[in-house]
């Protein structure tokens, strides 16, 4: 586990929308081979409902850092800063930014746990738990972007919803993504362990793309958590900020519970 000191060393450069002063904030996390600004659809909807919009690059991804090797343990202790850095009302993580926000929703600090109001976490097609089969594949897709990205034909080909501007941005992430953390984190991938342990603090959802358009988290990991929230968006791919951020935000802004939180 990260300690408290450990976790405030780490920073991220960040994308922000909103005002600074606003009341609410929000913390959106990217995908694998992606950045900040692939969120950038949620982030604007969000910062109109009054949202302060915080949006790291990660390790690896856009301009931030980079490193000789990363491992699941590094990006947890960013995620842990993450989550020091303010009470955050919202987080979204898309993809592998929705296992990395999950892995550690158990080390909360301790204002999360003190607030009336429960912290909504929204996770979106996260894919908690992939065969080897298929972690070949993702490692064959990844890695060739991120070692020869493509033109913005390609992703306007696969996803009709896209725009031209969603195109080009996800080619600037594939462009600014070290390869190297596809080859370190593209093994062993299973994190279904974590569905477990989230406190009561949190308010989890789970939005999840069309298996048949190309979701791919399974409902299937989710049986054993039938408390848990969760919606599947119809026609939509895996892509769910590029080709559905009208539902996430949605999803966000719905009216929560109040309790009294306890761990």
């Amino acid at each position: 586990m990260t300690s408290e000191g450990e976790a405030r060393t780490c920073v991220a450069p960040r994308s922000v929308w909103g005002l600074p002063t606003s009341s609410k904030r929000a913390l959106l996390i990217h995908g694998m081979s992606c950045s900040s600004h692939g969120m950038i659809h949620i982030a604007e909807k969000l910062a109109e409902h009054g949202y302060y919009v915080i949006a790291p690059d990660l390790p690896g991804h856009g301009i931030g850092s980079r490193a000789d090797t990363y491992t699941w343990a590094d990006y947890d202790k960013v995620m842990v800063a993450l989550y020091h850095e303010a009470t955050y009302d919202l987080v979204v993580g898309f993809s592998w930014g929705a296992v990395l926000a999950l892995r550690v929703l158990d080390q909360l600090p301790t204002p999360y746990h003190e607030r009336s109001q429960r912290t909504r976490v929204v996770l979106l097609d996260p894919p908690t738990c992939i065969s080897e089969e298929t972690q070949n594949f993702y490692y064959g897709m990844f890695s060739t972007v991120a070692r020869n990205p493509p033109k913005p034909e390609f992703y306007l080909e696969k996803f009709p919803r896209w725009t031209k501007k969603d195109a080009v941005l996800q080619i600037m992430a594939n462009e600014l993504c070290d390869p190297l953390l596809v080859d370190h984190l593209l093994h062993k991938w299973d994190h279904e362990e974590h569905l477990a342990s989230i406190p009561s603090c949190v308010e989890p959802i789970f939005l999840l793309g069309d298996p048949e358009a190309g979701g791919h988290c399974g409902l299937k990991e989710l049986e054993p958590y039938p408390q848990y929230e969760r919606r599947v968006v119809k026609g939509s791919s895996h892509w769910l900020p590029y080709d559905a951020p009208d539902e996430v935000v949605e999803t966000c802004i719905a009216p929560g519970k109040t309790i009294t939180a306890q761990s």
